[in-house]
């Protein structure tokens, strides 16, 4: 059995991610790099390894989710290509070499493909190299999501750990920015600040994937 999708979300953790893998005979996951949907839900969430980038530009635009539209349209670039090899292949950056996000340098940042994948590796590598990445799972309940147990975490580890909350500091320094955030503005990098930080992040992802999804099932044609 193989598995073939389009500018779909991420579904599950990396265990999930994993056992997908190796329970199929491959894993064919299309997407176009500006496509939004693709980034959402965020980190901790993710994908399977490999994707096949149809279009690789580097702005984020709504537009890029639409089956139909040929700017750029997933059945248009699709078509370009004879078959899977052809195609531009990528993964996501949890399995290259760790990042390590400099907090002096967090003006760089800003909202793009680039900068959401680069900080996501950066934060997964970080709850990975500590090993607390199943534990915070494990803490989610009904009234605590995992952005809660995270920036739970982080905070702790900027008031507790010194040789870590540079690090730390890094990674939600460049968070902050990414969400259009002026970099020279002061950070609260208590559990309260952290965590409006995540929830600024996940609402333009989200409002804008939701955007995207609108988009497309207004341009769809009626398939029967």
């Amino acid at each position: 059995m193989k598995l073939y999708t389009f500018g779909a979300p991420r579904v599950g953790f990396l265990s999930f991610a994993s056992h997908t893998e190796q329970a199929l005979q491959g894993v064919y996951r299309c997407v176009h790099a500006g496509d939004p949907v693709p980034m959402v839900p965020v980190w901790p969430f993710v994908h399977t390894t490999d994707e096949y980038i149809l279009n690789s530009a580097q702005n984020i635009s709504p537009g890029a989710h639409s089956m139909t539209n040929p700017t750029p349209g997933y059945l248009n670039t699709a078509s370009k290509y004879k078959s899977y090899a052809d195609i531009q292949k990528g993964f996501e950056l949890r399995h290259q070499e760790a990042i390590r996000l400099d907090f002096e340098k967090r003006h760089q940042a800003h909202f793009s493909v680039r900068w959401a994948k680069k900080i996501g590796a950066a934060l997964l590598d970080f709850l990975n190299k500590k090993g607390v990445l199943h534990s915070i799972q494990a803490s989610v309940t009904g009234l605590l999501t995992i952005y809660d147990a995270i920036a739970t975490y982080l905070a702790n580890e900027i008031e507790t750990t010194q040789a870590y909350a540079a690090e730390v500091k890094g990674i939600v320094g460049h968070m902050y920015v990414f969400c259009g955030l002026p970099a020279g503005k002061f950070i609260d990098f208590s559990y309260r600040g952290i965590r409006l930080i995540f929830k600024k992040m996940l609402m333009k992802l989200s409002q804008l994937a939701k955007f995207s999804i609108e988009m497309a099932s207004h341009t769809a044609p009626l398939l029967v």
